[in-house]
This record gives C-alpha cells, sequence and structure tokens, in this order.
C-alpha cells in the first residue's frame, strides 16, 4: 500500500517531469502525463468519472458526437485551445500525476489532432508581418501541445473531485435534469450524506427530497426516460402523481407523442426560416455578381447586398445549429394534456381540473377594481354591488388564488384587522335564528330598537364599514 505523501506543487521531484508550476493553481504539463480516469467496478467507496456519461445520451454525445468533436477540433485547429484542461493531482507512488476531471471533449480533441499529425495555429508565438499585420504561426498539433496549461487541484478523494468536475461541466455544457439525477442515484449507491449531495451538486433540501422519491416511485420506463432528458424533471414529477403504472406508461406514451407533433412544428418553422435566409442571400448573391460583371458604379445598392449576404449567412448559420439541436423533451405541458384526453382512465383525485390563468385571474381583478372605484355600481347599471365585499374578493384573489397560498383564514384575519367595525356589513336579517350575542359584551344593542336606530346613523353606501382600507396602494 502506497504511503500518502502530502502535496507541495514547488517540490519538483513529486511531479511529472517537464512541469512548470505557473501560479495557484495553474501548471503547465507535458500533455503525455494527463490520465483519464476510469470506473471501478466494486468496492464501498465512490469512484469519480465524468458525470456526462452516467447517461446514455451523454455518453452518446462525448464519445461518438462526430458533428461536436469535429467542430471543436476545427476551433482548436484555428483559434488554438480557448479554455485549460481541469485536472486533480493524483498519487502514483512517490509522484503526483495530473487525472482529468474536466475537459473531457476537449482532451480527446487535443489527443487526435496530435495523433493524425494536424497542422494548427501555435499557441507559443505569432507571425508580424512587413505591414505589422499579426498572422497566425502554424505549425503540428505534437508540438504545439507537447506541454500544455491545466488548472490543477489537490483533492483529498474523489468526492471532492466531483464537485469541481459538476461545477466545471455546469458552466459549459448546462448538464440535464437527468444528469442531475443520475448523480444523485450514483452518490446514493456510496452511502454519500444529504449535505454532501447538496454541496457537489449546489441544490436545496426540497429538490434533493423530490428526486430521492422521483428514483424510489418512478417505474424503470419514466426513470429511463428522465435520465436520458426525453421528459423533464416537471413531467416526472407529474407522472409521479399516477399511482397505476399501466396508466402512467398510456400517459407518458400519449404526452411523448404530443412532444414529438410539437417539436416535427418547430422544425418546420425553422426550415422556413432557413429556406428564406438562403433565398435572400442567393439574391443578394445574384446582385454583387452582376455589379461585378456589368462594373456598375451605384456603391450604396451594392453594399446593401454585402450587408444582405452577411446578414443571411448568419441566421443561416445560426438555424442550422437551432435544427440539429431541436429535439423531443415532453414537459409538464404534455403530461397535462395527455391527462385530460385519457381523464376517463384516471382516478378523481388524479384529474386535471382546469383553472383561470393568471392572466384571466388579473382580468377579473382589473375589473373588480373599476367596480370599486364606481362605488360598486355596474358600468351597464343593472346591480350595485357592496365595495367592501369586493375588496374582501380582491384580498382573496391576489393573496390566496395568484400566490398559490391555501391560509385563507389568514387572508381574512388581515382584513378584518384593518376594520374598525369587525361586525363588517351585519345586516338584520342575516343574523341566523338562535345565535345570540353575549351580553356581557359593552359593544352589544341589547335593544333591536337601539340596533334599528343606529343603522340609521349609516348611509347606505358606507353601512357596517367605519374604517378606511387602501388594498391597491392609492
Amino acid at each position: 500500500m502506497t504511503k500518502k505523501m502530502m502535496f507541495d506543487p514547488t517540490n519538483s521531484q513529486m511531479l511529472p517531469e517537464g512541469t512548470t508550476h505557473l501560479h495557484g493553481t495553474f501548471f503547465k504539463v507535458p500533455f503525455a502525463s494527463i490520465q483519464i480516469p476510469e470506473e471501478k467496478e466494486g468496492g464501498k467507496e465512490y469512484h469519480f468519472i465524468n458525470p456526462r456519461l452516467l447517461t446514455e445520451f451523454g455518453e452518446k454525445e462525448l464519445l461518438f458526437g462526430k458533428k461536436s468533436a469535429s467542430e471543436l477540433r476545427e476551433s482548436i485547429k484555428k483559434c488554438t485551445l480557448l479554455n485549460p484542461l481541469v485536472c486533480r493531482w493524483q498519487q502514483a507512488g512517490d509522484t503526483f500525476v495530473p487525472v482529468l476531471v474536466g475537459g473531457d471533449r476537449r482532451y480527446r480533441a487535443l489527443d487526435w489532432l496530435i495523433k493524425n499529425n494536424v497542422d494548427v495555429a501555435d499557441p507559443r508565438s505569432y507571425d508580424i508581418k512587413n505591414t505589422g499585420e499579426v498572422a497566425k504561426a502554424f505549425c503540428p498539433a505534437r508540438d504545439a501541445y507537447q506541454n500544455i496549461v491545466c488548472q490543477i487541484f489537490a483533492v483529498n478523494n474523489d468526492l471532492e473531485a466531483l464537485a469541481i468536475s459538476w461545477a466545471e461541466n455546469k458552466n459549459r455544457i448546462n448538464l440535464t435534469d437527468g444528469h442531475e439525477v443520475a448523480e444523485v442515484i450514483k452518490l446514493r449507491k456510496y452511502a454519500a450524506s444529504d449535505d454532501v449531495i447538496l454541496e457537489i451538486l449546489q441544490r436545496d433540501e426540497r429538490w434533493l427530497a423530490e428526486t430521492d422519491r422521483l428514483i424510489s416511485k418512478l417505474d424503470e420506463e419514466t426513470l429511463h426516460n428522465l435520465l436520458e432528458s426525453r421528459i423533464d424533471r416537471s413531467a416526472a414529477l407529474s407522472l409521479l402523481e399516477i399511482d397505476n403504472q399501466e396508466i402512467r406508461r398510456e400517459i407518458l406514451n400519449k404526452a411523448n407523442d404530443l412532444a414529438e407533433k410539437k417539436n416535427e412544428k418547430k422544425k418546420e418553422q425553422v426550415k422556413k426560416i432557413l429556406k428564406n435566409a438562403l433565398d435572400k442571400k442567393e439574391e443578394a448573391e445574384g446582385i454583387i455578381a452582376d455589379y461585378e460583371v456589368f462594373d456598375e458604379e451605384d456603391d450604396e445598392v451594392l453594399e446593401e447586398a454585402k450587408k444582405v449576404v452577411e446578414d443571411s449567412s448568419k441566421k443561416v448559420r445560426k438555424s442550422i445549429k437551432k435544427r440539429d439541436e431541436l429535439k423531443p423533451v415532453t414537459k409538464a405541458r404534455e403530461i397535462n394534456k395527455a391527462k385530460m384526453e385519457l381523464s376517463d382512465k384516471l382516478d378523481p383525485a388524479d384529474k386535471i381540473i382546469r383553472c383561470l390563468s393568471p392572466k384571466k385571474i388579473k382580468t377579473g381583478i382589473d375589473y373588480l377594481c373599476e367596480l370599486i372605484r364606481d362605488d360598486g355600481v355596474c358600468p351597464r347599471g343593472s346591480f350595485k354591488a357592496n365595495v367592501e365585499s369586493l375588496q374582501l374578493v380582491v384580498k382573496i384573489l391576489e393573496d390566496n388564488i395568484l400566490n398559490n397560498e391555501d391560509d385563507f383564514a389568514l387572508t381574512l384575519e388581515n382584513f378584518f384587522e384593518n376594520t374598525v367595525n369587525h361586525s363588517f356589513a351585519v345586516i338584520e336579517d342575516e343574523i341566523p335564528e338562535g345565535v345570540q350575542a353575549d351580553p356581557e359584551d359593552e359593544d352589544f344593542e341589547h335593544s333591536q330598537d337601539d340596533l334599528d336606530d343606529s343603522e340609521d346613523d349609516f348611509d347606505d353606501e358606507d353601512k357596517g364599514f367605519t374604517g378606511e382600507i387602501d388594498f391597491f396602494g392609492n
């Protein structure tokens, strides 16, 4: 068993031959000395691998994504490596070696360029012509990247390495819901605590509790759909409400079909934009060609045509990129639509109840506020509403319905605390039979005659209300 050593970046004997410590966590190391982590089967300890390899989709994209790999190699070839690789120091006998934790695609692109002896822009130098113009210098990739700048961290274990890798990957490739759930599954397998998982994934307790529910309660097919980003997290949570797995599967398939159709519509829209951009570009290129043939002198028209070509070319590239990235992802909206279409198969508790949208509720609030400003008089004059009652309805709509807050009692308490007369619009014939006020209450009018007389002291419009309430900031 190798004795654990204390890492010291100033001790060159601990580092691979040819390594230079630049500053802080930045080192220049021989490219050949960088190692790739491999997953180890068995054992009770967590072993680090690239988080993207935890899902089939991520593995396919990383290892077999030929187009993205080609684009990255071309970028390095023309512009050099723009971001350093991220590694950890790992003890190997009496020395430390850099092991990759972030930048797997960049590493693979460099490795391919070196093995295929491709000429690339040299990051070490550039040419300055006699005119003062700066030009890139080119050389074989094996020379340009014989030594490479990396950011290398000293960590205590694979979990600390994962935290660094997750942060690096999250910033660069936008890890999906599926990647996050897959990582929780793996961490739970190695008995990682809640605190460790939350620190690594930068999530909160509620998110982790929901994730654990998804992992434990979803059937294998639905969970696989989530891991591979065929459905998103909101869709998975909506499906989790359905206990019957057969019906859940039917709704999932229906929702996936809806998402497919939606994706096809988006593709058609992108195709139209792409065709329009190509047509404009072709037309403008024709104008430019005519000017070159006939030696026209209208510079304004020529410049306009060149601008159209440039703008159209950008739109073409953007449309092609968007078209290639489009894929069907089922969300809660598609799940809910499927639930409504198959509602006859659902238990009453699982059925979708259609509610007014927040926009429509706000439109209703605006109408009520108009009535309040007009002292409760309907614009058509067909009725007159009690202003205070309208204010209470608005309060409930704003505080409870729009805010998804089920504590109606608190809303009522807050409303009535702001009124001077707590009896609030009590009318004689609305007092239920058999209900009597406390005779010891000093505010109680013992005589019905006194009550009748007291009502004469109020105007009709202010009956039962003497306080001022400003619910609308006016």
